[in-house]
């Protein structure tokens, strides 16, 4: 409940009514084709007798609409409440985009997985309101139901009802019996499954030891096992929802054919059926409702307690996470001028390129990475941004953002990715879209272009210039000008040198050599020559062979 009205709180009063209003109409459209059943039905009975058949189509075609309506605000609804600016989101955001540097995280800058979960979180919670708005109606509803259907008829009533009290409920329950085994057995199975990847990484770098061979042959076999049995049981669960189908066309069929001989002795008129038929459809679907709405609770209770404690702790780790950058900051600007290199000593990464490899890679100005396809670069990247699992040393160890070749955007405008909604300076942000040079492709910061709008080359400039805005003390980049023209990519080269940043890029583009202070270059996982590149033109055979190779290709 604390959640739900901190999310209440966050909102604007004029956002807060439209909910509200969305809320009623949802409400209003899912009750009433059903409340109004009883009228539809004695309509129906007066158009037959004027045998007036486009004015019934026009009123099936309203409650068709009415229904499409319902649905829509509720869909309104939840992406209001899950949207993107959410202002609680900010203080979220504060804690992971100032995070504590001395815990390992991967991506660094492009992990938007706390975002994504975040927004899940708060859609269960509105799922629930949801729900419980249909719990409330369904009962009004099974309760006038039942009223009415004894006042047209009492033994159709009770014909229709014991079938329908009976077949669903029990159902409901298997299948649910048979949900919650499903969801046990992949959860086991997810669990054994990182069990298997956590003994795979902590293995020998050469080869299993018999012991260590034994136990992954035991998580093999438990994994089949559970594979198996999931299967089996998603089978039964597809047997018990189609025979629940299957009862529900027995009992309108039972329906129709109990009312057909009344019909024709004009007993019964088809506006009653109609009236019965839709009731039953309810009542029918009641228990499941109350299913749902169980089950909704639960998800929503789990996802409370997460934003909770994730609040719970937003400004402590705020507050740890500045002290750590200011401390990252100290340190890095102390070691400069005694450690202007990254300084690798018999580093092992398993299923790579490196075998107790040693290195110093500058870590000063503009520094490229270059090899042939397999040499280790990207390999080399994550290990200087801790990303990598490796055996040996790394010192000193910076604040770094790797940025890969494939970013992550979240959904939302080219601004609020640039930003991520965080409350920064404009004049800061200005700079680092003029980084990107996507004005010169008519782009601008208050575009309502969505990032997943963009073309790779655009993107790949915008979270160049993301990156460069959340301020890494040394940015690593993974082949940064890929999907670039010429021009572009000149434009990004020298605007990346005016930043000042310390950057260290994996590329084989001609012109970042060309513009690199130092160049390092690898084969094997080997480092073969350093220097500048006009010297290793000169002086490297090798890396003159490459680097026209590559100029030819």
């Amino acid at each position: 409940m604390n959640v739900l009205l901190a999310l209440w709180r966050q909102r604007q009063p004029k956002t807060g009514r439209r909910y509200v209003l969305s809320a009623l109409g949802y409400a209003l459209m899912l009750g009433l084709p059903v409340l109004a059943a009883q009228q539809l039905g004695h309509l129906i009975d007066a158009l037959t007798q004027t045998a007036n058949a486009p004015q019934i189509l026009i009123l099936l075609l309203a409650f068709i609409g009415a229904e499409m309506l319902a649905n829509f605000s509720r869909l309104l609804w939840i992406r209001e409440l899950s949207s993107f600016d959410r202002p609680l989101a900010d203080r979220l955001r504060l804690i992971f985009l100032h995070r504590v540097i001395w815990q390992p995280e991967p991506d660094r800058l492009e992990n938007t997985s706390v975002f994504n979960a975040h927004q899940q979180d708060t859609t269960r919670l509105t799922h629930l309101l949801l729900e419980t708005y249909r719990v409330v109606i369904s009962v009004a509803v099974a309760a006038s139901a039942l009223t009415l259907m004894v006042r047209v008829s009492v033994p159709y009533t009770l014909a229709c009802l014991i079938p329908a009290a009976l077949v669903p409920p029990l159902l409901s329950r298997i299948r649910r019996s048979l949900v919650d085994v499903t969801h046990q057995s992949r959860q086991t199975a997810d669990t054994l499954s990182s069990q298997l990847q956590s003994a795979v990484q902590l293995a020998p770098q050469l080869a299993f030891t018999p012991a260590q061979a034994a136990l992954l042959e035991r998580y093999s076999q438990a994994l089949t096992s559970h594979s198996n049995h999931t299967v089996k049981t998603a089978l039964l669960q597809s047997a018990v929802e189609e025979l629940a189908y299957r009862a529900g066309t027995v009992l309108r069929a039972g329906l129709l054919l109990l009312t057909a001989p009344a019909i024709l002795r004009g007993e019964f008129t088809i506006g009653q059926y109609l009236i019965f038929s839709a009731y039953l459809e309810w009542l029918m679907n009641f228990p499941n409702i109350l299913t749902a709405a169980q089950a909704s609770w639960q998800q929503a209770q789990q996802a409370a307690v997460r934003l909770s404690a994730t609040l719970g702790l937003a400004e402590k780790n705020a507050l740890q996470s500045v002290v750590a950058l200011n401390n990252a900051a100290s340190y890095a600007q102390n070691t400069a001028a005694s450690s202007p290199t990254l300084t690798l000593h018999n580093v092992t990464v398993a299923n790579g390129p490196f075998k107790n490899f040693s290195a110093a890679v500058p870590a000063q100005g503009f520094t490229v990475i270059t090899g042939p396809s397999g040499s280790g670069k990207t390999t080399l990247l994550k290990i200087l941004a801790g990303e990598a699992g490796f055996t040996g040393e790394l010192q000193p160890a910076l604040h770094t953002a790797l940025l890969h070749q494939q970013p992550t955007f979240l959904v939302g405008t080219v601004r609020d990715n640039l930003t991520l909604t965080l409350d920064l300076p404009e004049a800061d942000i200005q700079a680092a879209w003029d980084v990107s040079g996507l004005q010169d492709d008519g782009l601008t910061l208050d575009s309502t272009q969505t990032a997943q709008q963009l073309s790779g080359g655009q993107q790949q400039r915008l979270a160049l210039a993301r990156t460069l805005l959340h301020g890494p003390l040394t940015l690593l980049l993974d082949s940064p000008t890929s999907a670039l023209d010429a021009r572009t990519e000149h434009h990004v080269v020298q605007a990346l040198i005016r930043s000042g940043r310390n950057i260290v890029a994996a590329t084989n583009r001609l012109m970042l050599l060309e513009q690199a202070d130092a160049v390092v270059y690898l084969e094997a996982g080997q480092v073969l020559a350093t220097g500048t590149h006009a010297g290793m033109m000169q002086s490297h055979a090798r890396y003159r062979r490459h680097v026209q190779q590559e100029t030819e290709v």
